[in-house]
């Protein structure tokens, strides 16, 4: 990458107690996966994937970040399958909730008018626990994983050898 860019994307990004429930209740499967494992420190939800931004922009995504209001809500991930190459858990589609798909919506909205646009595919809110997997199933959690929403983040990515390093830049709290 360009030394005057930065990857970034905007994601929520869960409290200890939820990536402590998320790793405990899917530990087996992962220990059984054969790809590369996520460090739960890494868990995220992505809202949306900039990939790389230049620097002199970042401070006008921040500013515009700040107008999308929404208000705090709960998002229930409940079972596990595999996504793009990776071995995640999901939250239910049907369960997904209506505050999740218009936060993803407004945020998009105002990043258009920077030249950025979201992926084709459809919004799956989803925790990637293992990249690189060739194969897995489908299964549910022992119980649903509760996951209050009450922010959003801006996070730079930085790929190394040893997986990727994130960098939380900027916390965008609920509010109506």
């Amino acid at each position: 990458m360009a030394a005057n860019t930065q990857r970034l994307f905007f994601s929520l990004w869960p409290d200890d107690r939820v990536r402590r429930q998320i790793s405990a209740a899917t530990q087996d499967a992962v220990a059984a996966a054969d790809g590369r494992v996520i460090s739960p420190d890494n868990y995220h939800i992505t809202l949306a994937f900039l990939g790389g931004v230049p620097r002199d922009q970042v401070a006008a995504l921040i500013a515009a970040a700040r107008t999308v209001r929404f208000p705090a809500f709960s998002l229930e991930l409940d079972g596990m399958g595999n996504l793009a190459l990776s071995l995640v858990v999901l939250s239910n589609a049907d369960c997904c909730p209506v505050q999740l798909v218009k936060l993803v919506d407004d945020l998009w909205a105002v990043l258009e008018p920077f030249g950025l646009v979201p992926d084709s595919r459809a919004f799956k809110p989803h925790v990637s626990l293992v990249r690189s997997v060739s194969a897995g199933s489908g299964s549910q959690l022992p119980e649903p994983i509760i996951w209050p929403a009450d922010e959003f983040v801006l996070i730079s990515s930085e790929t190394l050898s040893t997986g990727s390093a994130y960098t939380l830049l900027e916390h965008f709290p609920a509010g109506v």
